[in-house]
């Protein structure tokens, strides 16, 4: 054999030889990149579920259900009981049902069909009234970097855009609430005002004065109900991100309809 033809045949054996080398690198980029789509897909609601989202004017018309009487959140309880709300937050991602858990842990790793997803679900604290009664309600999500959950929390730390998106709106098996969001700040998992239920509006807003972040006046009263949304944020894993907001006005459901509360 010609001294070319050994070496070209040599290239060829090295080349095959690389390439054999490759393929289990390439298929570990690909199951990265799947799993990368799958944690993003599971940020995104499922058809059926979107399909059930209850509309602020459903509150007019005694729900959007087919049976007399309805409330539009019962059509979502029948696919999971333990959702006790909608959020929705104007300008961002953040559209979801609210669910409550027996701890604040399963819903970490469980999505609204409580099946197990990465992003999780955004969830009330176990700790709270699912009627949103209480004077101070924690909600959680995931961070998640396509904005999904509560990736678009941390948008709010800019106070141009905290001031361009100061509304939301909450709806529960009661009826509809307004948000006006006051404050996003950056604090600590171990932050014992942020993370106290038994939390006061002034004490909040007090504290919310002191951390980093932005603030949209007027500060809440004395006897505001506040509303917090919480996600993980920053390099560091005990960072927190807390978009703080009050509930304002209740419409009740037709049956009660033109008793309006404050």
């Amino acid at each position: 054999m010609r001294p070319g033809a050994v070496i070209r045949a040599a290239e060829r054996t090295l080349s095959l030889l690389c390439a054999l080398l490759m393929m289990p690198v390439l298929a570990l980029c690909l199951e990265y990149a799947a799993e990368e789509k799958r944690i993003a897909d599971g940020g995104f609601l499922s058809g059926e579920f979107r399909e059930r989202k209850p509309l602020p004017e459903d509150a007019e018309r005694g729900g959007a259900g087919e049976e007399a009487g309805a409330k539009p959140l019962d059509a979502l309880k029948e696919l999971n009981p333990d959702i006790c709300a909608w959020l929705t937050v104007d300008g961002t991602h953040i559209d979801y049902p609210v669910v409550r858990g027996e701890d604040d842990s399963f819903y970490l790793s469980r999505n609204y069909a409580r099946e197990e997803s990465v992003s999780g679900a955004i969830f009330l604290s176990c700790g709270n009234s699912a009627d949103f009664s209480d004077s101070y309600s924690l909600i959680y999500g995931h961070h998640m970097d396509n904005g999904t959950m509560f990736g678009d929390v941390a948008l709010f730390l800019d106070e141009e855009f905290l001031a361009a998106h100061p509304a939301g709106v909450l709806i529960t098996g009661e009826g509809t609430r307004n948000i006006r969001f006051f404050a996003c700040v950056r604090t600590s998992e171990d932050d014992r005002v942020v993370y106290s239920l038994t939390s006061g509006a002034s004490e909040l807003a007090a504290r919310a004065d002191i951390l980093p972040g932005a603030h949209f006046p007027p500060a809440p009263g004395q006897d505001a109900q506040i509303i917090a949304l919480s996600t993980c944020f920053g390099a560091r894993a005990e960072e927190r991100a807390v978009l703080f907001g009050v509930l304002e006005r209740a419409l009740p459901w037709a049956d009660s309809a033109g008793e309006d509360e404050v």
